[in-house]
């Protein structure tokens, strides 16, 4: 594998255990799709940093 595909799995996999952790804190979430997240989320009761991780 090359060295940047390296560099950019590592790096959505910081995004994805960022998610993870928001919605381990929101059980309301654990149901929704990324997709659902994304469109909703500018309606959801989420601190900045939440929804910034999001």
């Amino acid at each position: 594998m090359p060295k940047q595909w390296k560099f950019i799995i590592l790096n959505h996999q910081a995004y994805i255990d960022k998610l993870n952790g928001v919605v381990e804190r929101y059980p309301e979430l654990q149901d929704k799709g990324i997709e659902t997240l994304l469109r909703e989320l500018h309606t959801l009761q989420l601190s900045d940093a939440d929804r910034t991780a999001i």
